[in-house]
């Protein structure tokens, strides 16, 4: 058995111990994510006495797959003084005061060549953990910040989930906005969390405050903050209260930060809120300063940087809780006589004043609400007067960003942008390339990981190469001003495939060609789309976009560029015993037309990354029905008739469904599926027959009296409404897309026996 292997077993036998025998431990954790000055890492389990006020008892590394300095970065981070090193089969306790050996005494865990499945073996270790943990934790004035950090980080984190179900199930009860709900929430938590910790390093807090009057305390004593603190100001209207759950894990945060007197501790607030920052933990996306820029008049956009202090700073962002983050470090570094930066909430960057250096990132990945597009329409016509800039419909938002602010920079002005990679498309479209690689220079494109990508440009400096960096490595491309769907084509798969596709096309083995095409022609383009070849090119340029069908590919050729072989080939595709409304043939027989040049390219080994919908839980949705109809479904008339005693009834038959055909002063004509005709006196009336029968129902008993129908059949209407809001409600909690919260909903509904869910908007 291997060391990992015998670690892998051994701390399974102490989590069994610890769930089965009473103990000081409430909880073992493996694999925990722990914030540390070398970054994010995962030790191999901690045994915790209290998980929410970040009461550590033990923390396990396994040292064959992590080294000592970062177990002990791992073990400050969790405020203890020792850490127990697993490794060559053993396990010993080692301390931070001398890292260089594992302390004198007896081994830990003699029981290490024992049977380490049996419940013994827990118990002992266990045993040998409860006199270690009292001597493991630091005393408060020792704790260094990266504790601190991580106890903000632990409190955040469980903030998410609620805030995400609230104001999902909001949004179910017909609350908008422009955010998507986890955004919303992920805003609400940090901004909050800010608010608490402002107030309680300018000890405006009371002690004595109780979860359920938190959230009022705050705001009660939010304007004595110090500016620029008043950036925490964003109560409003549209801001939703904190949930009680929320209200009572930001408390105990509160209790155990006055506990530990965290203000006293010189310096730990600030370290703990730059850890945070540079992390990324309170938004924005770090980017470095190319070296050679001007730092005299500089924009930061989204950027938590905390070291950067220019004569003419200038920060901005879309997430008030990223400058309000920044704006408490400096508080509690104490900076008020160093350079304090111009900060600025913005919705959009499209007034932002010139400047002579720019480092953005632009990550609004939806298209702007009506509304705002037509503000976006507006400030481009200010940046680019005399320009028109072919904008469709689905532009993300921080390209409009990205042409507003480079419009109005300066001649000269460089710009650093980090932009979401699975974009890119958007940028390189050859209807805008012109504009980025002329009128803004655009100089390098660097696709930092699968998430985000780096472009560099400088305003009125046209660049003969475009330079691509990414993990196939770095190329350069020629900039011809008369081919920019071939640069726009070379570019994409310079930067997710990598040179042997480049080199193809650059050989003659591949070429970009674009509509009109001739029938044969089209037939061949749609059956090479159809090799591993042509799919792999298909994910990669566009992502999750279908393949085109035979009668689609003409109008995509009419837009974009496609890449397919020479035309000798393609007549070999054409030449297939394949028409339209046909299914095509396999890829495994379409490949064997591929020449060897194309075939041992390689890409078959390489990964595109895809993005991938959610997967919906059949479980789930189960649950959610069987919530939401608890009680069953209404019964149509006979539950509304309990509180009549023996009213007098008319019976009435139909096939269903029943369609209103018209009405003659007061008395309306329904037919149904038969074509025979019913005539009924009454709105309500005709309207509880046209539930009845779209509940399925062939008869029905009705009240003769006007007024009674009237009241069962309003009151039957509202219960449906409160069905239909409960349901959109628990959709919309488990569901991130609002499109397919209500697609789901309405699912839901058509299960049961119950009208038409659009009848009763």
């Amino acid at each position: 058995m291997s060391t990992t292997r015998n670690s892998q077993v051994l701390l399974r036998a102490i989590s069994n111990a610890q769930q089965s025998i009473p103990s000081p431990f409430r909880k073992f954790e493996m694999a925990p994510r722990l914030l540390t000055r070398q970054g994010v890492l995962c030790p191999a389990a901690v045994l915790w006495i209290n998980r929410e006020s970040f009461m550590a008892a033990a923390l396990f590394v396994d040292l064959e797959s992590m080294s000592s300095a970062c177990a002990s970065d791992c073990a400050e981070a969790l405020g203890l003084g020792q850490f127990i090193g697993l490794e060559s089969g053993k396990a010993k306790l080692w301390s931070l005061i001398q890292p260089e050996r594992p302390c004198a005494g007896k081994p830990l865990f003699s029981a290490l060549h024992d049977d380490l499945e049996s419940e013994t073996t827990g118990r002992r270790l266990l045993d040998e953990l409860k006199p270690l943990a009292v001597f493991a934790s630091r005393n408060p004035e020792e704790l260094p910040g990266t504790y601190f950090a991580n106890l903000l980080w632990s409190s955040l984190e469980d903030l998410i989930i609620p805030l995400e179900q609230q104001h999902r199930s909001a949004r179910g009860e017909g609350r908008s906005s422009e955010f998507s709900a986890e955004d919303e929430a992920r805003h609400k938590a940090r901004i909050s969390l800010l608010r608490l910790l402002a107030l309680a390093s300018c000890d405006l807090l009371p002690e004595s405050v109780q979860p359920e009057r938190l959230e009022r305390a705050l705001d009660f004593v939010l304007d004595q903050l110090p500016s620029p603190l008043p950036l925490l100001h964003c109560f409003s209207e549209e801001e939703l209260p904190l949930p009680p759950q929320c209200a009572v894990r930001l408390h105990l945060l509160f209790r155990r930060l006055s506990q530990l007197q965290w203000v006293q501790v010189p310096g730990c607030g600030a370290d703990a809120l730059r850890l945070l920052l540079e992390a990324q933990v309170f938004g924005g996306w770090a980017m470095e300063l190319p070296a050679g820029w001007n730092q005299a008049s500089l924009h930061l956009h989204n950027q938590p940087q905390t070291t950067l202090k220019a004569q003419s700073l200038r920060e901005s962002s879309d997430q008030p809780a990223l400058l309000a983050a920044k704006a408490l470090f400096r508080q509690l570094q104490h900076e008020g006589e160093t350079i304090q930066p111009q900060i600025e909430y913005v919705r959009n960057l499209s007034t932002a004043p010139p400047a002579e250096c720019y480092l953005l990132s632009l990550d609004r990945t939806a298209p702007p609400e009506p509304q705002s597009r037509g503000i976006l329409a507006t400030a481009l016509k200010k940046s680019w007067p005399g320009r028109r800039i072919p904008l469709g419909s689905s532009a993300p938002y921080w390209l409009y960003e990205l042409i507003c602010v480079s419009g109005q920079a300066p001649p000269g002005a460089r710009l650093a942008v980090r932009i979401p990679s699975h974009q890119l498309s958007a940028l390189l479209s050859p209807e805008l390339l012109p504009l980025f690689c002329i009128d803004l220079g655009l100089k390098e494109i660097n696709q930092i990981d699968n998430e985000a990508i780096a472009l560099t440009f400088t305003k009125g400096e046209i660049a003969e190469n475009l330079c691509l960096r990414s993990a196939q490595g770095v190329c350069s491309l020629p900039i011809d001003q008369k081919a920019f769907h071939q640069l726009s084509l070379k570019a994409q798969l310079g930067l997710n495939m990598g040179r042997e596709l480049l080199e193809a096309l650059d050989s003659g083995e591949l070429q970009a060609i674009s509509a009109p095409l001739d029938l044969l022609s089209l037939r061949a383009c749609h059956l090479f789309l159809r090799t591993s070849l042509g799919q792999y090119m298909w994910r990669a340029l566009k992502g999750e976009r279908p393949l085109p069908s035979f009668r689609g590919l003409t109008a995509l050729l009419s837009r974009e560029a496609l890449l397919v072989p020479l035309p000798a080939l393609l007549n070999e595709f054409a030449a297939l015993d394949w028409r339209e409304g046909q299914p095509p043939p396999s890829a495994s027989r379409l490949n064997r037309l591929l020449p060897p040049a194309l075939l041992n390219l390689g890409y078959t080994k390489q990964s595109v990354p895809l993005q991938t919908a959610p997967v919906r839980s059949g479980i789930e949705l189960e649950y959610i029905a069987q919530d939401v109809f608890a009680d069953g479904v209404p019964r149509f008339p006979e539950q509304y008739l309990f509180d009549h005693y023996l009213p007098e009834l008319i019976h009435y038959s139909f096939t269903p469904p029943l369609i209103l055909k018209g009405e003659f002063f007061g008395t309306f004509s329904l037919r149904d599926a038969r074509q025979q005709c019913l005539e009924v006196s009454g709105v309500d009336r005709a309207r509880a027959l046209i539930l009845t029968a779209a509940c399925g129902r062939n008869e029905v008993d009705l009240p003769t009296d006007p007024l009674l129908c009237a009241n069962i059949v309003e009151r039957y209407e509202s219960d449906l409404s409160a069905l239909q809001k409960k349901l959109l409600i628990r959709t919309h909690a488990l569901l991130s897309s609002p499109a397919q919260a209500d697609r789901t909903a309405r699912e839901i509904w058509s299960q049961h026996s119950l009208p038409d869910w659009n009848d009763l908007q």
